[in-house]
Parts: C-alpha cells; structure tokens; sequence
C-alpha cells in the first residue's frame, strides 16, 4: 500500500439529512387571530362581488334601457320611412299602435312560424320588440301624438305626429359621420337586461354574505394554554390532548382537521370537531401540539 492510499480517508455516501423538529408554538401567543392571508383574499372577493353588483345595476338600469331606447328609435324610423313608402304617406292613425302588446305577440309568433313579413312589419316588430325589452311596450309610447319617454334638454320629448316624428328621425338616423357612416346603434337581446340583474342578485347577495363571514370569523377566538396544551372554543369549553381520541386528517389537504373527543369527556362527550385550519392563526400549530403531546403523530 502507497503512503496515498494509506492517507486517503475511505469516501462515505452522503447520509439522508435528518427531518427537521417540529416547530413549537410561540409561547407569547394564547389566542388566536383570523388569517392574513385568508383575510386578505376575502377582502379581495368582496370587492369584486360588490364590484360585479354595482357593474350590473348601472348597466340594468342606464346603459342598458338607453341603448334599448336608442335602438327602438331607430327601428322607428325604419318602421315610418316603410310605412309612408308603401302607403305614400304616414298619419296618425296609420303609424299608431293603439294595442301594441297584442301586435307584438301576433307578430312574434308569425316571425317564429317562419311567416313572410311585410318591411312595414318586419320593423314594427322590430320596434315593438325593442320597447318590450326595455319596459316601454305600451300605448303611450306607440301611439301619435304622444310625449315621449325620452327627454331632450331635461324635458320629456314631445311627438306632435307621425309625419314630424318621421321627418325628426330621418334627420337623427341619416347623417353620416366624417368616415360615411350613419349613427350606430345596438338592438338589445331578450335576455341582456335579466343577464345584467342576475349579476346584481350575485353581486350583492354573495358580497355581504362575505362581509358575514369575515366578521363571524373575527369574532370567535381559540385559546391555548401551553403549560397543558388545552385548547378552548369560542364556545367556552376546553380539550386537552388527553380528551381526544383521535386526530382525523381525512380533509387534512382542505385545511380541516376533526378531534374526535373521547365519550367520558365533561362538556362535549363523544363528539367531533371539525377545524378550520385556515381561517385562524396559530390554530394548526396547536393541533398538532396537541397530537404530539397525545402521541398520536
């Protein structure tokens, strides 16, 4: 054997590095408090609720009726320019839906039977249809002369007749703008305003119910005493590692844990808990302080 070999010392695998202790509970703390984390995500959620439920009602109850009635104007227009190209005129009486609703279901129903329409009704049933879906579908709003819903300079819009309603709206609805185009406008879906009212009922159900949850969390507090690692309730009653009989973790990747307390136990004799692991901080320390102690772990 070489004075090498001799000194070289024999190689050794490197060992498998030893698992770190459990960490132990800062002793200083006794009680809990709700998760930053949580809280914060929480927070966040409520903002975006309240955010979806003031989004719909401005959209349910302005964006949304203008472009209807802005459509319905249109289709107006589109409605008394057909009427007084085949008739050769319009009047008062010819323009006038006095029942629009019934006119509007008979139309309905032919369009969906794949009936001919006429111009004149394919746009009347246009108008009417638009008015319907933002609430308007009734005589007063169909019938020459009338005061419109609309207002002009803070004023109601008045419709003397259907020859000067005509004559308004040709000028509304045929200028072009500086690219050639006439004024664009939006026909409303049957389902877009109850769409828009579906995210008021989530938005603002779903946000204060969050709002609830935070404050209930924030108002139950879990205390521990270290010296015995006993763990008290919000509900006043104490579990010490000795009470429980087992340390469910079967929702353990869901951040729940359930003590199954022991059946002589004073106050909970027999039941089980499920904790909420997440919501509390340091719950999940103590839990699995307690199991140490229980030697459960």
């Amino acid at each position: 054997m070489t004075h090498e070999d001799a000194s070289t010392p024999t190689q050794v695998p490197d060992a498998e590095p030893a698992p770190a202790p459990p960490s132990e509970p800062d002793p200083s703390i006794t009680v809990t408090r709700p998760n930053p984390k949580w809280l914060r995500n929480m927070v966040i959620y409520i903002v975006l609720c309240l955010g979806i439920g003031v989004w719909g009602l401005i959209d349910a109850m302005v964006v949304y009726p203008n472009r209807g009635a802005r459509a319905a104007e249109c289709f107006e227009f589109q409605y008394l320019d057909e009427l007084a190209r085949s008739a050769g005129s319009v009047t008062n009486t010819s323009a006038s839906v006095e029942n629009p609703q019934e006119v509007f279901t008979r139309l309905k129903a032919k369009s969906g039977d794949g009936g001919q329409m006429t111009p004149v009704e394919t746009n009347q049933f246009k108008w009417l249809e638009q008015l319907a879906s933002i609430g308007r579908l009734k005589a007063e709003n169909t019938r020459f002369p009338r005061t419109d819903f609309r207002h002009e300079a803070g004023k109601a819009l008045e419709v003397p007749s259907a020859g000067e309603r005509l004559n308004q709206l040709r000028t509304t609805w045929t200028k072009l703008d500086d690219k050639g185009k006439p004024p664009p406008y939006s026909p409303l879906s049957w389902y877009d305003l109850p769409s828009q009212w579906l995210f008021v009922a989530f938005g603002f159900l779903l946000g204060p119910y969050l709002i609830l949850t935070v404050l209930r969390v924030r108002s139950r507090v879990y205390r521990f005493e270290h010296a015995t690692s006993t763990l008290t309730l919000p509900t006043g009653e104490a579990v010490a590692p000795g009470d429980i009989s087992e340390f469910d973790k079967s929702k353990w990747d869901k951040v729940f844990i359930t003590l199954r307390i022991r059946p002589d136990h004073p106050q909970l004799p027999g039941k089980a808990l499920e904790l909420d692991l997440l919501r509390w901080v340091p719950l999940e320390e103590w839990v699995l302080k307690m199991e140490r102690v229980a030697g459960k772990d």
